[in-house]
């Protein structure tokens, strides 16, 4: 017995000495927080910023947060949507952001049927790559319901440590500079709690209600330099036959799925506003100079389309592709296609402005006047 254990422990041993500092690592900086765990953080009121490196169970994260705050409004979308605070609210404890949930279009009906407490108001975040053909020919319209499984309390764990590869990926990151033992046992004074490696080395991830958080960019000179360096590459690319996110067309089938979540919509009794994201101003002109290209009449037309789309339903819907047109520039943008908390509070402004029930939840010259005040490219509401 004693040799058949001892021959076990050297068997075992290398596999010890493989995981036991990645789990130690990981586990220091709450990579395996269960989300009930993350979600209690999130209602105690100070501030956090979660950013797991190696898993992403967000989505079922986000939709069991909105089913036990019941908001009043949502936002729905991609990453793209991530810029909404709560601080735009009068009240911030009706808004959650639901960022990441709509990432094919099927997605926000899927989401919206799982509610049991719908929101009097929906902002919806329609990307131009979902009406691309060619997109929607690869199940970019309908793909199955992610949202039927509830996230699990030890899914953070299997999936950062074994199907996100962090066992292995972390040694990767540590060597190559991503971040430092200092970011994981260093002492912290102040600030927000952060969770998860991204959010560690980098302050990146999501707040409180659900919206995205690029500290990285934020605070760091370098970076918003290679964000400005990213728009302008992208630019450089559209050509006569590349227009980036447009398509040859508007994708029938996905303005058939449009319809489809605003009868869902309309049957709970939610009022939708729907928009297109900003993009990059150096994007949007590059798109402009070629009149004659392929995905020319998309870019031209996309806004056109689903507005009338929208009004079918009794909705708003906005273009706010040009993001010159209601004040912000790229310096304003914190990655090539997603604009800053000042970026999406312009935005937010005109909505209110032309929205009578967003409007009425809302002080405008209270947020006028922080954005007039505010002397961050980015930043309205200060988290660090």
């Amino acid at each position: 017995m004693r040799l058949f254990l001892t021959i076990c422990a050297l068997f075992l041993a290398p596999l010890v000495l493989l995981f036991a500092p990645a789990i130690i690592l990981l586990s220091s900086v709450g990579e395996f927080y269960a989300p009930e765990t993350v979600g209690k953080l999130a209602r105690e009121g100070h501030a956090i910023v979660v950013g797991n490196a190696y898993s992403n169970v967000r989505s079922g994260y986000q939709l069991q947060e909105t089913l036990l705050r019941k908001p009043l409004v949502i936002a729905l979308g991609t990453s793209r949507v991530g810029g909404f605070r709560s601080a735009f609210f009068t009240d911030p404890n009706i808004f959650y952001n639901d960022t990441g949930t709509g990432g094919v279009l099927s997605n926000f009906r899927y989401f919206l049927e799982k509610l049991k407490h719908p929101p009097r108001i929906i902002i919806a975040g329609m990307d131009p790559y979902f009406f691309n053909p060619e997109e929607a020919k690869n199940s970019v319209v309908v793909r199955p319901d992610p949202f039927l499984k509830r996230v699990s309390w030890y899914e953070p764990f299997f999936s950062s440590l074994f199907t996100g590869g962090g066992w292995w990926r972390i040694y990767r990151d540590y060597a190559t500079g991503k971040f430092t033992l200092k970011n994981v046992f260093g002492p912290r004074v102040g600030g927000p709690t952060l969770v998860g490696l991204r959010a560690v080395a980098d302050s990146n991830g999501f707040l409180n209600d659900g919206s995205n958080y690029f500290g990285d960019v934020i605070h760091d000179k370098r970076n918003q330099e290679k964000v400005r360096a990213g728009i302008l590459a992208l630019a450089e690319r559209i050509s006569q036959t590349y227009g980036d996110e447009y398509g040859s067309g508007i994708s029938p089938e996905a303005l058939a799925e449009v319809r489809r979540f605003l009868d869902t919509a309309k049957k709970n009794n939610s009022e939708v506003i729907g928009f297109l994201p900003p993009l990059s101003h150096a994007v949007y002109e590059r798109l402009q100079a070629f009149p004659e290209a392929s995905y020319a009449y998309a870019f031209h037309n996309l806004g056109r389309v689903l507005t009338e789309v929208y009004r079918e339903y009794g909705y708003d819907f906005y273009d706010f592709s040009d993001i010159e047109s209601f004040g912000g520039s790229d310096r304003e943008m914190v990655e090539s296609k997603h604009g800053s908390e000042k970026i999406y509070l312009r935005l937010f402004i005109q909505m209110a402005h032309m929205n009578k029930p967003l409007g009425a939840l809302v002080d405008i010259p209270s947020l006028t006047h922080k954005l007039m005040k505010t002397k961050s490219d980015f930043e309205v509401f200060t988290l660090l």
